[in-house]
C-alpha cells in the first residue's frame, strides 16, 4: 500500500525512473553473488578423510619419490630405521651400498689410502649406517685403512659383507662404536693382509676361537675393549701367534691363566677397569715376551706379586688403583722396568722409603693427580742410603703435579740429568730446603713455571717458586746475601777512597803538570840517516889492512 500511494502520489516522471533503476541494480547484484558461489561450489574438491590409526604414518617417514630417488643413488641408503638388534644377526642389511662416488652427497669418503665412514650422517633422523658392505665406486682406490667407526653396524659381521673386493688391501680395520654382537667363523678369511683389528665399544657377550682364526698369521693387534663379555674361553687367542697387543679394558672378567695360552709373542696387555682384585701367580706364565702391563681403573689394594713374574716388564700402568702405600722395594726387583705410571689413585697417601730401589733402569714415574699424596720420602729412588746396584740413576722424567706435598729433598735424585721435571698444583714449604727449585736454576729440562706456587709460609704464599729470589726463601742465605752485599760496598768504598787520595798528592806535588808537559824531540830525518850511511860505505873501500908483523 505504501509503494502504490507512493508512486501514484507522486506524479514525477524523473522520481519513478530512478525508483526503477535501483531496483534493477539491486537484482543484478544479488544474481552475480549467487551465480559465484554455485560455480566456486562445483569446482571446490572434497576433502580426504583422517587415516585411521592402523594406516597412520611416522611423521619422519620419508616420501615415496625421495626413497625412489635415493635408491638411485645409494642402494637403500634411507630405506630403513635401525633396528633393536638380535641376537642371531638375522635382521642386518645386506644390500649393497655404494660408496666413494664423488658425489656431494657422497657415503664415506676415500682419501689417500683410507675410506672414513665414521658416523655416517644421512641427514635425517634415526638414521644412521647399519652395514659394512660397501661398494667403493672410485676408481682403483686401494683401502689400506677401513673406519666404520660410530655407526649402528651389527648385529653380526657376514661374510663378504665387509668392503666385498677389497679386503686384501685393508690392513687396519675399525669397528669401534657399534651394536655388533657375533661375527661369522669366514667374516675375515679374505683379509689376508690385515693386523690391526678394532672391535671395542660393541656389544660382544661371547667370544668364540673361530673369530680369528683365519688372522693367525697376520694380526697384530686387537682391541676388543669396552664390551660385555665376562668370561674367555681357555685358548681363545691360541692361533694368533704373531699378537702382539690385546686390549681386555672394561670387561668385567675372571683371570684364568689357560685364557692367554698361545701368546707367546704378545708384548702388550691392557686389562683396565675389569674389577679386577688381584691376579693369580701364574697369570703371565703363557706370555714370556710381555713388555707392557696396564692394570689402571681395578680394585688393587696392594701391588700384584704375580708382576714379579714378568721378567722383561718395562712399562706398568697402576693408575686408578686403590693402593694406599707404595712400599719399600714394592716392584721387586724388576731392573727392566722403565716406565711407571701411578696416576689418580684416589687412596694413595705414601710412597716410602726406598720404594723404586732396585730400578735401575728405570727412565719415567708418573705420579700427578694423586691428590692425597702428602709424602714423597727423600730416600724412595735410594740415593741417600741403599744397598750396592739399587740406587735409581737413569731418571729422566719426574711428574709429580696436583698432588698434596709441601716438602721435596734435594737429596732425593740427582736432578741435574733430570729431562722433565713437574711440580706445580701442590701446596710448596718454600723455605730453605726448597731453594734447589726456586728461582731462574730450577731443575729439569721442563719445569712449572706458573703452576708451582708457595702455600707456607703465610709472606710468600701465591707467589710461583719461579719469579722468587733464594734468599727469599731462606733465613741463611738471606743473611749471607746482606753480608756480601755489605762487603762489596765496603771494597767499592775503600777504592773510590785510594783514588781519590792518589790524584790528590800528584795535584799537590806538582807532578801531575810534570806529566803533562811536552817533552822536546830532536829532528831526525831519512835523509841524515842516508848520508851518514854512504861515508861508511866510502870508507869500507879505501881501507886496506896493514901487513902482518912478523
Amino acid at each position: 500500500m505504501c509503494f502504490l500511494s507512493f508512486w501514484y502520489t507522486k506524479q514525477n516522471n524523473i522520481m519513478r525512473l530512478v525508483f526503477v533503476l535501483f531496483l534493477l541494480t539491486t537484482f543484478l547484484i544479488l544474481g552475480t553473488v549467487d551465480t559465484a558461489g554455485k560455480k566456486q561450489k562445483k569446482n571446490q574438491k572434497p576433502t580426504p578423510e583422517p587415516i585411521s590409526s592402523e594406516g597412520e604414518e611416522d611423521e619422519d617417514a620419508i616420501p615415496e619419490k625421495t626413497l625412489d630417488e635415493i635408491n638411485e643413488g645409494h642402494i637403500g641408503k634411507y630405506d630403513k630405521k635401525p633396528k633393536k638388534p638380535s641376537e642371531n644377526g638375522d635382521d642386518d642389511d645386506e644390500r649393497m651400498l655404494e660408496a666413494c662416488s664423488g658425489e656431494s652427497d657422497q657415503l664415506c669418503v676415500c682419501d689417500v689410502d683410507t675410506i672414513d665412514c665414521r658416523n655416517v650422517d644421512f641427514g635425517q633422523a634415526n638414521y644412521a649406517l647399519q652395514t659394512a658392505n660397501l661398494k667403493i665406486m672410485q676408481k682403483d682406490f686401494k683401502p689400506l685403512i677401513a673406519d666404520f667407526s660410530d655407526n649402528r653396524i651389527g648385529t653380526k659381521l657376514h661374510v663378504d659383507e665387509i668392503l666385498p673386493g677389497s679386503e686384501k688391501y685393508v690392513s687396519e680395520l675399525k669397528f669401534s662404536i657399534n651394536a655388533i654382537i657375533t661375527i661369522d667363523p669366514n667374516a675375515f678369511v679374505k683379509f689376508t693382509n690385515l693386523s690391526k683389528l678394532y672391535l671395542d665399544h660393541n656389544s660382544i657377550k661371547n667370544l668364540k676361537p673361530e673369530w680369528f682364526a683365519p688372522l693367525s698369521k697376520t694380526l697384530h693387534k686387537l682391541d676388543l675393549s669396552n664390551n660385555q663379555f665376562t668370561d674367555i674361553p681357555d685358548g681363545m687367542f691360541e692361533s694368533l701367534k704373531n699378537l702382539r697387543v690385546l686390549n681386555l679394558d672394561n670387561n668385567p672378567l675372571k683371570l684364568r691363566k689357560e685364557m692367554f695360552r698361545g701368546l707367546e709373542n704378545l708384548e702388550e696387555l691392557s686389562l683396565d677397569g675389569c674389577r679386577i682384585t688381584d691376579l693369580p701367580g701364574d697369570i703371565f706364565e703363557y706370555m714370556p715376551n710381555l713388555k707392557g702391563v696396564s692394570i689402571a681403573y681395578n680394585k688393587f689394594t696392594e701391588l700384584p706379586r704375580a708382576l714379579s713374574n714378568i721378567k722383561n716388564l718395562a712399562s706398568l700402568d697402576i693408575s686408578g688403583t686403590a693402593i694406599a702405600e707404595i712400599h719399600d722395594n714394592a716392584f721387586g726387583t724388576i731392573k727392566s722396568l722403565e716406565e711407571i705410571y701411578m696416576e689418580k689413585m684416589t687412596f694413595l697417601t705414601v710412597i716410602r722409603d726406598c720404594a723404586f730401589c732396585g730400578l735401575v733402569n728405570l727412565k719415567k714415574v708418573l705420579a700427578d693427580n694423586n691428590t692425597k699424596l702428602v709424602e714423597f720420602h727423600p730416600n724412595a729412588f735410594g740415593f741417600i742410603e741403599s744397598e750396592p746396584g739399587m740406587k735409581v740413576t737413569r731418571l729422566e722424567e719426574l711428574d709429580i703435579r696436583d698432588c698434596n706435598i709441601s716438602e721435596m729433598s734435594q737429596h732425593t735424585m740427582d736432578f741435574s740429568t733430570l729431562k722433565i721435571f713437574k711440580y706445580g698444583g701442590n701446596p710448596w714449604n718454600c723455605t730453605c730446603d726448597l731453594q734447589f727449585m726456586i728461582g731462574e736454576d730450577q731443575v729439569g729440562g721442563d719445569y712449572d713455571h706458573v703452576f708451582a706456587k708457595c702455600a707456607y709460609p703465610k709472606e710468600l704464599k701465591g707467589k710461583t717458586l719461579y719469579s722468587l729470589k733464594k734468599y727469599q726463601v731462606c733465613e741463611e742465605t738471606r743473611q749471607a746475601h746482606k753480608t756480601s752485599r755489605i762487603l762489596i760496598i765496603f771494597v767499592l768504598f775503600l777504592l773510590v777512597i785510594f783514588v781519590s787520595l792518589g790524584c790528590f798528592l800528584l795535584v799537590s806535588t806538582g807532578k801531575l803538570s810534570d806529566m803533562l808537559r811536552k817533552v822536546q824531540v830532536p829532528e831526525v830525518s831519512y835523509s841524515n840517516l842516508t848520508d851518514r850511511c854512504e861515508e861508511n860505505i866510502i870508507m869500507d873501500d879505501d881501507f886496506q889492512a896493514r901487513p902482518a908483523q912478523v
